[in-house]
């Protein structure tokens, strides 16, 4: 009897650190103060028109939910300051299956890591150099 105790004992440990183990797979990162300021259109935007922007994926010729080839189009397919809401930042770091974007190559670390920094400054700036800061249902200038 104390065996059967002792066994389920220990099943409920391993299923109690597992389950730990699962939730924190997410984590939100703290990012020193002394992050460089990423730039849409010189960092972001080349990301997305090569890899996500291309003929019959999402150029907005096809049935893709998103089209990813200019701010407006991207900005939709983000939530500022929240990449792990981020339809476009969930699909870059998927590893599997078909929600995984670009389905054929992807995104290496380095493109990861600039468009995740991106979202999660929560300030999107636009041709000209005018700061607009972003949230999911509207746009306005600083």
């Amino acid at each position: 009897m104390k065996r059967n105790r002792a066994f389920f004992l220990l099943v409920q440990i391993l299923l109690a650190t597992a389950g730990m183990n699962l939730q924190s797979c997410r984590h939100e990162i703290i990012l020193p103060d002394n992050i460089p300021e990423i730039c849409f259109e010189r960092e972001v935007l080349p990301i997305f028109r090569n890899s996500c922007g291309i003929t019959g994926c999402h150029d907005g010729s096809g049935e893709a939910d998103y089209t990813l080839t200019n701010y407006l189009g991207i900005s939709h397919a983000v939530v500022s300051g929240k990449p792990y809401e981020s339809p476009a930042y969930e699909a870059i770091i998927e590893r599997t299956g078909e929600e995984r974007m670009p389905p054929d190559r992807p995104l290496d670390r380095e493109k990861r890591t600039i468009i995740r920094l991106w979202i999660d400054n929560k300030v999107v700036d636009r041709p000209g150099g005018k700061a607009y800061f972003m949230s999911r249902h509207n746009i306005t200038a600083s």
